[in-house]
């Protein structure tokens, strides 16, 4: 099974709330939160070759599924859980389903408003 943010299916209830109350962002985690269809692929490449010292043979090698898990999906939860740290995890979750323990961590996140922007622009012609 993939690993991706479109598997409709993977969303249940009991899932977010567990991401949004229970999980444990750890201090070393680094979490790339984009909107959707913004670039988020290319951001996890380049944290993917930041974290392997720019070795682009790492990253060549994993296939999607084994790329930052997806923790608003239960396949991608359990293994995100398994990950031993330093964690590199992935999100669509606004900042309401969020996890809270983020509050309360040293957690990097990172995320890109402008390419939103950009990929509207150069893909539907909207006006900035």
């Amino acid at each position: 099974m993939f690993c991706t943010p479109f598997l409709i299916d993977e969303h249940s209830v009991e899932t977010l709330s567990f991401v949004e109350n229970e999980f444990q962002l750890l201090d070393d985690d680094t979490v790339v939160v984009t909107y959707p269809k913004s670039g988020t692929f290319w951001m996890q490449e380049i944290l993917g070759l930041i974290r392997h010292d720019g070795d682009p043979s790492r990253v060549q090698n994993l296939g999607l599924p084994q790329r930052p898990p997806w923790i608003e999906h239960e396949y991608c939860l359990k293994r995100a859980l398994a990950l031993p740290p330093p964690r590199l995890l992935s999100s669509h979750l606004p900042f309401q389903l969020f996890p809270k323990s983020f509050l309360h961590s040293k957690a990097k996140v990172g995320e890109e408003p402008f390419a939103l922007e950009v990929h509207l622009h150069l893909s539907v012609g909207c006006k900035m």
